[in-house]
């Protein structure tokens, strides 16, 4: 559950989960923000400096750390698409 006051736009960072719909998507590819509202700012792979503003063609891999700016409700909604629960 994200927690914050509804109404107010927050950072929040998930790990791309190995069988979830976001692995080995591109942003472009994943329309994360169409599906959820949220924008990505960043990515973090292990034992690669961060990459903020990544392009369109950024690719996600399983274990990828994803900065996300959005609000409460568009955050849960990201949330459940990588887990593989969208609606």
């Amino acid at each position: 559950m994200v927690e914050g006051v509804p109404g107010t736009a927050l950072p929040q960072t998930a790990t791309v989960v190995a069988d979830g719909p976001l692995a080995h998507c591109s942003l472009r590819r994943s329309r994360i923000r169409e599906r959820t509202g949220v924008t990505v700012v960043g990515i973090e792979r292990e034992g690669d400096d961060p990459h903020w503003n990544p392009a369109p063609d950024a690719v996600l891999l399983p274990g990828d750390r994803v900065t996300v700016v959005g609000l409460v409700v568009q955050i849960e909604r990201f949330r459940r698409l990588n887990a593989g629960e969208e609606d």
